[in-house]
């Protein structure tokens, strides 16, 4: 932990952009019968999908109320 470093906010933007594009294509297969594109792991991209809402958007909402539309 001693050597951790901040991201940028433009780091963070970029990432929780990304993690919402392969949210909405894991849906899309899901919704379409297909299996998750690119070996994408649903219950990572939704893990990563809700803290990047929480750094965002939601830091002083309860954790399991954060908003993880798509």
């Amino acid at each position: 932990m001693g050597r951790a470093v901040l991201r940028s906010k433009s780091e963070i933007l970029d990432q929780a952009d990304l993690i919402y594009r392969y949210r909405w294509a894991l849906v899309d297969a899901r919704y379409k019968g297909r299996e998750p594109p690119a070996g994408l792991n649903p219950d990572v991209a939704m893990e990563r999908h809700q803290v990047f809402n929480w750094l965002i958007e939601h830091s002083k909402t309860a954790w399991d109320d954060i908003s993880l539309d798509t």
